[in-house]
């Protein structure tokens, strides 16, 4: 590209490619190299050994003949990663090679107690791979077989992992994997947590785990997750072996069958998620088995029914996620959950309920957290939540209700966030929040029909957050707030308001947080925010706003600002507090960054985007010395003074790309040697 394409005269060119080449051999530092070198992918000395860890780290090319015996340099090693890079060296980049493992590949190496092979391409891994690591007690291969422009499927021969009788924990995610041959875990008699996720095994009985096989392989696994495969059927005592499995991930594959009997002998079994399938139905007594279940996840199924007494004598069940099934009313009745007595958290959430039977959670007296968001809920009968004297947080955002009971939330001494959003409310009945207002500190009621603040939120004196936003507020009372004293995050944002009273925020003087964009504001008050004096962080982007000329007066603790997309027509650095750290003017209509009085001392503000205005010019009081990140792009700007960058040590970017910059005098672009930051540039 021609520096003429850039928009600049080509008179100016050359002093102009002079000016650039001096900014870049002056602000680009060249970053310590933290990296190990690597001459080349084939280089076998490419191997390092930190004493402090005991830890050979290896990067190279392919794993093969030419370099086993730099991976044994090291009999001290403890732990040991070789990493397969990619062409020219670079660590991360993917690896077309293919590499060769062979037996007993990595020779007598009985001190090694960990091994990561990860990127290497292998085809195979034979038999006696890995014999001469007898102490090795963590493994993981992961050869991302499947990220090059040829797969490779990985064969696994049936004596691969023999020898490796100490060996606790093997990783084997990764690999592009569709079958084992059947028991090849089997000799693994310590093996405690075994991952084979992300590949594409497809039949869960060529583990050799079943209760009906011949040859006995009761390893004491504790641990198996199998999720991201393509499993398609869970058949009958699959696992039955593994008398000792307390955690069993099937998630995310293609199952559609479960057969009777799919768990039996599981009883030691903690936590089962076979969310992410294609599962229509569950057999009855699939948990049976598992009384001591805690953590059951079915959710992003097709579930439609719920057999009666699926959840039978879970009396430790802690979590249960039903989300993101098919579960109508009709299968939610009193004895569904009549034994998860010790229920924590319940997710019903994406399903088809129109209503909420009472009964249905009468038995859930320990629940702390019920999400029933996204469901066609068209109102909460009262008494729904009474036995639920521990929850904590309750959502019921997108659904369809209207409407309210009085005693919807009756019972809900301890709530501490309850959201509403999304729904069609025009208003609240006026002792609702009573029973709640103890411990609610978390309410949103964004994305409703409101006109007006619901005076049922003044008994909430615990209220730290507010979501009002995406209403139809127009205007705001004097006792819009009241009672909302603890008050700190409030959003009144996607309204329709178009003023503020001097005394609107009077009763929230703690508020540190007001969002106040997308509304129809054209002026404030200069004493609208004065009752808030410990404000952090305000939006007032996207509205009408002319002028903030004395607005933030008082403002100390200000330290984010946006007035983005307004009509702003002039801006002057006195109009901000000194504490600002991030300012956003861009979209208005400035023409000049004024800074009348002179200032600089004492400012922290260190991002300013000033992009898509009318600024035309900039000199060396438009930017504050404090700037770190300045935004100008597609402005009118066509002249920058002489030392408008002098004195500003902590630059690091400044963007004036898209403007009308013809000539650039190398004065302009003065800056002090002792910039502290180091690696600036400025972007035309």
């Amino acid at each position: 590209m021609s520096i003429t394409s850039w928009g600049l005269h080509p008179q100016r060119s050359l002093e102009l490619m002079l000016q650039l080449l001096w900014i870049i051999n002056l602000w680009v530092t060249p970053a310590a190299a933290t990296s190990i070198p690597v001459s080349s992918v084939t280089d076998p000395t490419n191997c390092s050994y930190d004493v402090l860890t005991e830890t050979l780290q290896c990067f190279l090319g392919t794993l093969g003949n030419h370099n086993s015996s730099a991976i044994q340099s090291s009999s001290r090693a403890g732990k040991m990663r070789v990493e397969c890079i990619g062409y020219g060296g670079d660590i991360g980049y993917p690896n077309e090679e293919e590499s060769v493992l062979r037996t007993n590949h990595f020779g007598y190496l009985p001190s090694l107690r960990k091994l990561d092979l990860v990127s290497c391409k292998i085809r195979k891994i034979p038999s006696l791979a890995f014999s001469g690591l007898s102490g090795l007690r963590e493994m993981s291969v992961q050869t991302f077989n499947n990220m090059v422009s040829a797969a490779i499927i990985l064969e696994v021969e049936e004596d691969a992992f023999t020898g490796l009788n100490d060996l606790r924990k093997l990783n084997f995610t990764h690999n592009n994997l569709w079958t084992l041959p059947k028991g090849v875990f089997c000799g693994l008699s310590g093996l405690t947590a075994l991952n084979l996720s992300v590949n594409y095994l497809q039949d869960l009985n060529d583990l050799g785990f079943s209760s009906s096989e011949l040859r006995a392989c009761r390893i004491p696994l504790r641990s198996l997750d199998l999720s991201f495969n393509s499993l398609s059927k869970l058949p009958s005592k699959s696992l039955g072996q593994l008398r000792k499995l307390e955690k069993l991930n099937l998630a995310s594959n293609n199952l559609n069958v479960v057969e009777d009997g799919a768990l039996d002998e599981l009883s030691a079994l903690i936590s089962l998620d076979i969310s992410g399938n294609k599962l229509v139905a569950l057999p009855p007594d699939l948990l049976s088995q598992t009384k001591y279940l805690q953590e059951l996840y079915l959710s992003n199924n097709s579930l439609s029914v719920l057999a009666p007494g699926l959840f039978d004598g879970l009396q430790h069940l802690l979590v249960l996620n039903l989300s993101q099934n098919d579960i109508g009313n009709d299968w939610l009745t009193q004895e569904t959950f009549s034994s998860c007595v010790r229920l924590v958290a319940l997710d019903i959430s994406h399903n088809r309920l129109s209503r909420m039977d009472p009964n249905v959670l009468s038995s859930l007296t320990s629940l702390q957290v019920l999400d029933l968001s996204h469901n066609q809920l068209h109102t909460v009968q009262g008494n729904t939540f009474l036995s639920q004297h521990n929850l904590h947080i309750l959502r019921l955002s997108h659904n369809s209700l209207d409407h309210l009971h009085p005693q919807s939330f009756a019972g809900l001494s301890v709530l501490s966030s309850l959201t509403l959003e999304k729904n069609s409310l025009t208003n609240l009945p006026k002792d609702l929040l009573q029973n709640c207002s103890i411990a609610l500190v978390d309410l949103s009621l964004a994305s409703n029909l409101f006109s007006l603040i619901p005076e049922a939120v003044r008994v909430l004196n615990k209220l730290k957050t507010l979501d009002m936003g995406d209403n139809q507020l127009v205007t705001l009372s004097n006792e819009s707030f009241t009672g909302l004293s603890n008050l700190y995050g409030l959003r009144l944002a996607g309204n329709q308001i178009e003023k503020f009273k001097s005394s609107s925020f009077a009763p929230i003087p703690d508020l540190q947080a007001l969002n106040l964009a997308n509304n129809k504001l054209s002026q404030l008050d200069q004493g609208v925010f004065n009752s808030i004096t410990k404000l952090r962080m305000l939006r007032l982007d996207e509205n009408n706003l002319e002028d903030i000329n004395g607005l933030l007066a008082g403002q100390t603790e200000l330290r984010w600002l946006n007035v983005s997309s307004n009509r702003l027509q002039w801006f002057d650095y006195a109009f901000i507090p000194k504490n600002l750290e991030w300012l956003d003017l861009h979209d208005n209509q400035i023409e000049e960054l004024l800074n009348y009085y002179k200032l600089g001392e004492g400012f922290n503000l260190r991002t300013l985007d000033a992009s898509y205005n009318k600024i035309k010019k900039l000199e060396q009081l438009s930017l504050l010395p404090s700037l770190q990140t300045v935004l100008l792009k597609n402005n009118k700007i066509s002249t920058i003074m002489p030392s408008t960058f002098r004195s500003k040590t902590n630059l690091k970017k400044v963007d004036l790309s898209a403007n009308r910059i013809q000539s650039l005098p190398l004065s302009a672009l003065t800056i002090d040697m002792q910039n502290k930051q180091g690696n600036s540039f400025i972007c035309l």
